[in-house]
């Protein structure tokens, strides 16, 4: 939600429901009537409260599906009852549901919004408001735990489009637990650091026309191993070179970074990409196949795919 930041980026998912209240300033007397109609006003504001927010609960209860992602990904969300969310994420055949908790406060405009992970005493702040249209219009990238809750709607703000009043989740889904995210985040590490050296090789294919053999040739900062990982590079022959992040700990992911060099109309050009394996694994995927053609898409090694 991380996202909403710990959703794209990883981050920390929050746990702590918005309690609501109205003040009321009681009157500096002792009429035992003036005291009982206080009480009386102060439950009417509240009863309208509680109808007014549970009137909005019942209108974001459903599917909603994003209408301006700001990438390549189908997103829906799945407001269910008891104060369930559910951030769904489509990789082609494949979801993913990220389950988190939320607490509206609709008295304020915009109204707010707080998403919880079960057992964590953060959370995330955010607003929202439910437009003409019917829309839901959301404050959702970009968010971090502790940060200030929004003022205001950004033109960067989520447009989500209510499509069913389904609350379950999808049958093929996968759910992400705290577990998991927490392996993927020690996983950026891997893929972080084959991207570096894919990119390092390029480059110094360039200058050089020839890939490094080593870490100290390459002249980069990362050191061959780290607490999670395990890295080498892998001359294949003079036109490509394979990086590999190898995980140290069970339950990680492992990664390759492969880079090869072609000729494109009497042009040589390098290309790069990564392969992580389908399933936590203490062994990197192998070299891929050099593509034969440009226009022929590189492929991944069997139990591995390739990252975007």
């Amino acid at each position: 939600m991380a996202q909403f930041s710990s959703f794209f980026n990883q981050q920390q998912l929050t746990r702590q429901l918005i309690t609501y209240g109205v003040v009321i300033v009681l009157p500096l007397t002792l009429n035992p009537g003036g005291l009982a109609q206080t009480t009386i006003e102060k439950q009417s504001l509240s009863q309208a409260v509680n109808a007014t927010e549970s009137s909005i609960i019942q209108k974001l209860t459903g599917t909603w599906e994003m209408q301006n992602s700001p990438v390549s990904l189908k997103v829906n969300l799945i407001f269910a009852p008891a104060g369930k969310l559910y951030l769904i994420t489509h990789h082609g055949q494949r979801l993913e549901a990220y389950p988190v908790e939320y607490q509206i406060n609709s008295t304020k405009k915009p109204m707010f919004l707080d998403v919880s992970s079960p057992g964590s005493q953060e959370k995330i702040k955010t607003i929202f408001e439910l437009t003409n249209q019917g829309r839901l219009r959301l404050e959702f990238l970009g968010l971090n735990v502790g940060e200030p809750r929004p003022k205001g709607f950004t033109r960067n703000a989520s447009l989500f489009k209510k499509i069913s009043n389904r609350t379950t989740l999808p049958a093929n889904v996968k759910i992400i637990t705290s577990v998991d995210r927490q392996a993927r985040s020690q996983q950026r590490d891997g893929e972080t650091n084959v991207a570096s050296l894919n990119r390092y090789q390029q480059a110094y294919y360039t200058e050089y026309g020839k890939f490094a053999k080593t870490f100290g040739e390459l002249q980069i900062s990362l050191k061959p191993e780290s607490e999670l990982y395990r890295y080498r590079i892998i001359p294949q022959n003079n036109q490509a070179v394979l990086h590999t992040a190898t995980a140290k700990k069970p339950g990680l992911k492992s990664y390759a970074g492969f880079v090869f060099a072609t000729k494109v109309k009497g042009e040589i050009k390098t290309y790069a990409i990564i392969c992580q394996t389908n399933q936590p694994s203490m062994k990197p995927p192998v070299a891929p196949t050099i593509p034969k053609t440009v226009s022929q898409k590189s492929q991944c090694p069997v139990g591995s795919s390739l990252l975007p």
